[in-house]
């Protein structure tokens, strides 16, 4: 009996120390992707300006000089006022301090609530510059994305 006891405990012990091995981590900044209601369309948003600490603390830099001017060459998204979009990541190997998502039409700045991975876009018409800042324990993110919201 107390050899099966030991043999039990060594198989508890070998699983679970395969299961802390064989993790893989992705040390990049997270592609944000968003994700309209419909679900019919994503659309992927693009890194302006990071400070990452990438693989092995080795930094990743980038840095976008005119946010603005920057976004608008972006490929444009389509959606409906007032409708929730999700953030999705492509992975979340970080910890989150802060998430801050605006809205900017000409000098205007909306600044929206990111609850649970979800925007919800205002009611007004028109063409916006979309910009995500996320603060983890890697580093700091920035992406864009050209948004045009209609009450189609």
């Amino acid at each position: 009996m107390k050899i099966l006891l030991h043999v039990c405990i060594g198989w508890f012990v070998i699983f679970t120390l395969t299961g802390c091995i064989g993790e893989e981590y992705d040390f990049t900044p997270p592609a944000i992707t968003l994700l309209g209601e419909m679900g019919y369309e994503s659309d992927e948003l693009t890194e302006a300006n990071l400070a990452w600490r990438g693989p092995e603390n080795v930094p990743i830099n980038k840095e976008v000089s005119d946010l603005t001017d920057f976004a608008k060459k972006q490929p444009q998204q389509f959606y409906v006022t007032g409708e929730k979009v999700k953030l999705l990541f492509d992975h979340t190997d970080f910890v989150e301090r802060s998430l801050q998502v605006y809205l900017w039409n000409d000098e205007q700045k909306i600044g929206l609530v990111a609850a649970n991975g979800d925007i919800t876009l205002p009611q007004e018409n028109g063409e916006f510059v979309l910009e995500i800042n996320l603060d983890t324990d890697k580093g700091k993110a920035q992406y864009v994305g050209r948004m045009n919201i209609s009450n189609k």
